[in-house]
Order: C-alpha cells, then sequence, then structure tokens
C-alpha cells in the first residue's frame, strides 16, 4: 500500500469512530501513518485536554493491537503504547456538550478532558467490547493475576529462618533488581527492599521503568550481595502490586527513614523524586539461591 493510500485509509477509519474535521487537523492526526502499521486498524479516537500535572492536548487512539497516546508539539512528540492486557478499565464522564475519558492501566492512568461526546462513546465501548474479547480468550490480565496466583501457591519458597540465605536478607536492604521489558531487554536498578513474611517489598513510583517492566513481565530476580564478602543471594520470582492498605502504610514507614551511605546520612532516591505516584511492588520467591564464593566447594 502506498503511502497516500495508507494516510486516506487511516482517515477514513478516524472518522467511522467519530472524528469530526476538527479531529482531522491535528497534528496527532497528521503523525498517525508513521505510528500505525498496514495491518493495524483503528477501532476507537478520542482527543482533547490531557490531565495531571502537564496539561495540554493530545489523543487516544484505539486499535485491534494495542492503545497509543500521542501528543505532537512542534518541536517534541510523546508516544506511549499501551497493550490490553494491562488495560484495567475505561471510564466516560459526562460535562455539558463535551465528555471526559479516563483509561485505567497497570502502568499509569490516561485522562482527557474536553471531548467528542461521540468519539468517547465510541472509544469506551470499542475498549470494553476488546477487554470482554481478551477475556473470552484467556489473554487478558486477569487471566495473568489468577495464574500468577496459582503458580506462587504451588512454587513459593519459604527461606529457613537461620539459614546462611536468610541472615545475609535480613542483614542487608540493598539489592539489584532485575527486570525485563515487553520486548524482552533486561533492565537493572539498585532498590531497597523491605524484607516481610516471606516477600520482598519495594517502593517506587509507577512512572519508572522497573515498574512498567514489571506490569508487563511479573517475572523479576533480585541480586543480594554483602558488601566487602564473597556471600550473595539470588532470588528469582514473582512480582506484582502490592493492595494491603496497611502493609503499604507498613512498607512506607519503613522505607521513609534516612539511610547512612558514603555520602552521608539520606533518604532513599524514592523519596526525595518529587514527580509521580509512588507503589510498592511485592515480589514472592520462586527460587533462593545462597553462593558463599570464599568456599572452595563452589
Amino acid at each position: 500500500m502506498d503511502s497516500r493510500q495508507h494516510k486516506k485509509r487511516i482517515l477514513n477509519e478516524l472518522r467511522a469512530a467519530g472524528m469530526t474535521t476538527y479531529g482531522t487537523m491535528k497534528m496527532e492526526t497528521e503523525h498517525l501513518p508513521n505510528v500505525i502499521h498496514e495491518n493495524e486498524h483503528i477501532g476507537g479516537v478520542v482527543y482533547g485536554r490531557t490531565t495531571g500535572e502537564k496539561v495540554g492536548s493530545a489523543m487516544l487512539i484505539a486499535t485491534d493491537k494495542r492503545i497509543i497516546f500521542l501528543d505532537v508539539k512542534p518541536f517534541f512528540k510523546t508516544f506511549d503504547e499501551v497493550s490490553y492486557d494491562v488495560v484495567a478499565g475505561v471510564k466516560k464522564t459526562k460535562a455539558g456538550p463535551f465528555a471526559g475519558v479516563i483509561l485505567h492501566t497497570r502502568v499509569r492512568d490516561y485522562g482527557l478532558r474536553f471531548t467528542n461526546s461521540n468519539c468517547a462513546e465510541n472509544f469506551v465501548e470499542y475498549i470494553e467490547n476488546h477487554i470482554e474479547l481478551q477475556e473470552s480468550l484467556g489473554n487478558n490480565k486477569v487471566t495473568n493475576e489468577v495464574w500468577k496466583s496459582t503458580e506462587r501457591e504451588k512454587n513459593l519458597t519459604n527461606v529457613p529462618q537461620n539459614s546462611d540465605a536468610a541472615g545475609v536478607i535480613k542483614e542487608q536492604n540493598v539489592a539489584i533488581l532485575s527486570t525485563v521489558d515487553r520486548e524482552g531487554n533486561a533492565h537493572g536498578a539498585v532498590v531497597h527492599y523491605v524484607y516481610e513474611g516471606e516477600q520482598f517489598y519495594i517502593v517506587t513510583k509507577k512512572q519508572t521503568e522497573k515498574a512498567q517492566n514489571i506490569a508487563y513481565h511479573g517475572q523479576v530476580a533480585l541480586t543480594i550481595h554483602k558488601p566487602n564478602s564473597l556471600k550473595t543471594v539470588q532470588v528469582s520470582g514473582l512480582a506484582d502490586t502490592e493492595t494491603s492498605q496497611s502493609m503499604i502504610t507498613k512498607i512506607y514507614r519503613a522505607v521513609a527513614e534516612p539511610k547512612n551511605y558514603e555520602e552521608g546520612s539520606h533518604f532513599p532516591p524514592v523519596v526525595s523524586m518529587k514527580k509521580g505516584e509512588v507503589t510498592v511492588i511485592k515480589v514472592s520467591p520462586m527460587n533462593i539461591r545462597y553462593h558463599d564464593y570464599s568456599k572452595s566447594s563452589w
């Protein structure tokens, strides 16, 4: 398909989704042929003013493959791609002749105000239908959460309280968290952890790379090293978001205390980060390995 036919097809699908002439003149619409694939079809679109810290115009496009958040300005472009398996829901609100739409995902929420009511209704209906389709196929996040729960019950590894591994875990509070993004690329980050009830808890911001990776791919690894020692603990497990408010409060209190660093006494970096919504990640161990490389038997 040549570029003119590709662009024409996209405009026709946008109009079918309710886009007005005003919408076709937006910079996001002009940029869409660069991001929509030839075998990808648009089923819903909304455009309006964003909510949150950065207010401006933007667009949400729902296709048969994904959801795209697009904000195009003369000197910069914001492009977020959201898969349907991380969508928690979508909500439409009414305000006079306009509507508002909030797309809830496990990564972040996307909100638009002053949107075209017809577009908003079509967009919400398309998203809801797509979620129902995913559920019927067993591919959505609910199935994923059930799988996580089942795997955790079957394979959860408990650390013997008096073991060498438990000693290192309890003595330390810093580890390297390894995650994998949806394209299979590995990412490592130094994190403070709280070990409570055979679980590892990590406080971070929802917008961080590690939090977004976990939303797509729950399998993670923790590497705990005792400084100036040849002892390490390697943990592999399943990570998800902690939902118990009492546990969240307990972990917040444990993390929000000054710690001694080479540079002096400071709060952990996550406490100093002003932007972004805080979340607590729970890592359930599936496998724990202890190594003491000072011993020749290894």
